[in-house]
C-alpha cells in the first residue's frame, strides 16, 4: 500500500500471477486483516523499486532485496526533495536538483544481483530545463562516458527529442523518442539483451540499438549524474518509479507496465457486493503430519446467504483428486475448518479449496496454496 486515504484516492499495488483479456480482479478492503502486509512479496521480480514518496532523504527500495540498494541523494541534498506538482505520475516523485545546484540519486553496487549480461530498467522523467552542452543523465553506471566500462542512458545534449544509451566504450545506441518537451512526464523503459538495448517511450517501442557490453564493474547505479558525480552534468528535473530488473523485458510487457501505472491496464467497476463468495485463508500446521486449512468466510455473495466449502489436496498440484465437501451452510463472518491428517513429514503438499454460494445461479470461487 503507497497511500491510503479513506476519503480520496489510495494507491495500492498488486501482484497477479497472470492477466489474460479475461481476467477478473476484485479487490475487499475494511474489516480486520488476519495477515500482515508484505510489500517487498509484490515486488519478487525485481532487484530494485525505487516509488520516491519519500518526502525527502533515502528513497527506499520495496523489491525483496531491501534496504541494502536504498537510493541516497547525493551532491547537493537540499534540492532532493518531494516533487509538488499535481502531476506527478504515481503517487510522490523526487526532484533530483536544479539548474543551479547539482544533485542526484545514488544506488550501491548491485554486482550481487548478476544482472551485467540482461536487464530492463525504467523510470518515469520530468525534465525542468534542457541544458546546452550536459549529459541529463536517466540513469548512469559510468564514471565517464567513455569508460570502458558500466552502462548509462542520457537525454541528447541540447535535445529533449532523443536519447543515448552506452555500454562499455563510447558507442551509442541512438533512439529517437517523439516528444519530451520541457516539464512533461514521459515513461522510459531500457531492455537490454547482452547486445541491443530496446527503448521504450510511454509503452510504445521508439527504437533500439547495439551497445558495448553492459559489463558488471562494481560501480554504484545514479539517477541524475554519472556514477561517482564526478563530472559537472546532471539531470535537472525529477523521477519517479524507477525499477530494475533481470532479463530483458518483451514490447507487450513493456506496454503492459506503461498502462499499469497510468491506470489504463484493467477496466474498473463500481464498487459493490462481490458476486461470488471472498474468504480470508490460512493453514496452521498442528504436528509433523497433521494440519487445518481454515477460512473465514468474509462475504457469501451477491443474492446468497451461505455458502458450501470443499476441499482437495496431495503432492502434486497437477494432479489433485477429487475435492471433498466439509463444511455446509456457513453464513458470512462464520470459519470452516478441515483438519488433515495422515501426512508425510518434510513434504510440500498442495490444496485447492473452493467455495460454492447458493445464490440463484450459484457462483463459486478457489483458493489455491501449499504448506510443508
Amino acid at each position: 500500500i503507497a497511500t491510503w486515504n479513506a476519503q480520496g484516492e489510495s494507491c495500492i499495488w498488486v501482484k497477479l500471477p497472470s492477466i489474460s483479456a479475461t481476467t477478473t480482479f476484485e479487490m475487499r478492503y475494511g474489516g480486520t486483516p488476519t495477515s500482515a502486509n508484505t510489500p517487498s512479496a509484490t515486488w519478487s521480480a525485481f532487484g530494485g523499486v525505487w516509488h520516491m514518496g519519500e518526502a525527502s532523504g533515502v528513497c527506499s527500495n520495496a523489491a525483496p532485496t531491501g534496504a541494502a540498494y536504498d537510493a541516497t541523494p547525493t551532491g547537493n541534498t537540499a534540492n532532493s526533495v518531494l516533487y509538488n506538482g499535481a502531476d506527478a505520475p504515481v503517487g510522490g516523485a523526487r526532484r533530483t536538483a536544479t539548474d543551479a545546484a547539482r544533485g542526484y540519486l545514488s544506488v550501491p553496487n548491485y554486482n550481487a544481483l548478476g544482472y551485467g549480461d540482461s536487464f530492463t530498467a525504467s523510470c518515469w522523467v520530468r525534465l525542468d530545463k534542457i541544458a546546452g552542452g550536459i549529459y541529463h543523465r536517466v540513469f548512469s553506471r559510468k564514471t565517464a562516458y567513455d569508460a570502458n566500462e558500466g552502462w548509462e542512458i542520457h537525454f541528447v545534449e541540447n535535445s529533449g527529442t532523443g536519447i543515448r544509451v552506452r555500454g562499455a566504450g563510447s558507442t551509442t545506441g541512438l533512439s529517437a523518442i517523439s516528444s519530451t518537451a520541457n516539464q512533461t512526464w514521459t515513461y522510459l523503459t531500457f531492455a537490454y539483451n547482452g547486445t541491443t538495448v530496446t527503448v521504450y517511450q510511454n509503452g510504445a517501442l521508439v527504437g533500439s540499438g547495439t551497445i558495448g557490453r553492459a559489463t558488471d564493474n562494481g560501480k554504484p547505479l545514479a539517477s541524475g549524474c554519472n556514477a561517482n558525480g564526478s563530472e559537472n552534468s546532471w539531470l535537472r528535473g525529477s523521477v519517479d518509479e524507477c525499477r530494475l530488473m533481470d532479463g530483458a523485458v518483451s514490447a507487450d510487457w513493456a506496454g503492459a507496465d506503461y498502462k499499469a501505472q497510468k491506470g489504463t491496464l484493467l477496466t474498473l467497476g463500481a464498487a459493490g457486493v462481490p458476486t461470488r463468495p471472498a474468504a480470508t485463508v490460512s493453514v496452521s500446521p498442528l504436528l509433523c503430519t497433521s494440519a487445518t486449512v481454515s477460512a473465514l468466510l468474509d462475504a457469501v455473495g451477491d443474492g446468497a446467504s451461505s455458502a458450501t466449502f470443499s476441499l482437495a489436496y496431495g503432492t502434486d498440484p497437477a494432479n489433485l483428486p477429487a475435492p471433498t465437501v466439509f463444511t455446509n451452510g456457513l453464513a458470512a463472518g462464520q470459519t470452516a475448518a478441515a483438519k488433515l491428517t495422515g501426512l508425510q513429514p518434510v513434504t510440500t503438499y498442495y490444496y485447492a479449496l473452493t467455495a460454492v454460494n447458493d445464490a440463484a445461479t450459484p457462483q463459486a470461487f478457489t483458493w489455491t496454496g501449499s504448506f510443508t
